[in-house]
């Protein structure tokens, strides 16, 4: 661990001390915004809340709606120096992802406090719906291979709605019927002028 490292873990015990206990680390799923049936949609897993803690691996299950999200794939975040600098793994399974990376190097895209994306996730929509994602097992590692303490899990929704068809909207029978009465209503009577 450099020098910079270890005054930064100094002055957090130093405070904890003095100040009782620190906000704990989080994780969070973030959704990417509003989907249709067909679309791509992504979900990024961010770590909060660090109080000069670094993320040195971590090894989660992200649970998700197989009826209504098909996986796709993954990105994985620069926050564990990777991928250069770690060891990145993912395993699908039938409505489940498991992703596990650990860090080789001195995690210089950390600064102890800011959060940071730890990977996305993208998934085809398959149907209408609310697609739930949730985590089924948690673990993250601090630089020392410790285990980081999380204070919550905060999964997400995603809404997924019908396509709209191409062109925009299809008129409704009774407009178009409307539309036609006025029409020959218009024939008829320049037709009496």
């Amino acid at each position: 661990m450099d020098t910079m490292k270890l005054i930064r873990v100094a002055i957090a015990s130093v405070g904890v001390a003095w100040g009782g206990a620190a906000q704990a680390a989080y994780l969070e799923i973030l959704p990417t915004g509003n989907v249709e049936v067909g679309d791509v949609a992504s979900v990024e897993v961010w770590v909060n809340g660090l109080a000069n803690e670094f993320v040195g691996s971590y090894d989660l299950t992200i649970n998700f709606d197989a009826l209504l999200v098909s996986f796709l794939g993954a990105d994985f975040g620069t926050g564990l120096d990777g991928p250069a600098d770690s060891l990145q793994l993912l395993t699908p399974g039938a409505g489940d992802v498991n992703l596990y990376e650990v860090s080789f190097s001195g995690l210089s895209n950390q600064d102890g406090v800011t959060a940071f994306r730890l990977f996305t996730l993208n998934f085809d929509t398959l149907a209408v719906g609310i697609a739930d994602f949730s985590f089924g097992f948690a673990l993250v590692g601090d630089e020392l291979g410790a285990e980081l303490a999380l204070s919550d899990l905060v999964g997400t929704s995603l809404t997924i709605t019908e396509a709209e068809p191409p062109g925009g909207s299809v008129p409704e029978p009774a407009g178009v019927a409307l539309f036609g009465l006025g029409i020959a209503a218009l024939a008829l009577r320049r037709r009496r002028a």
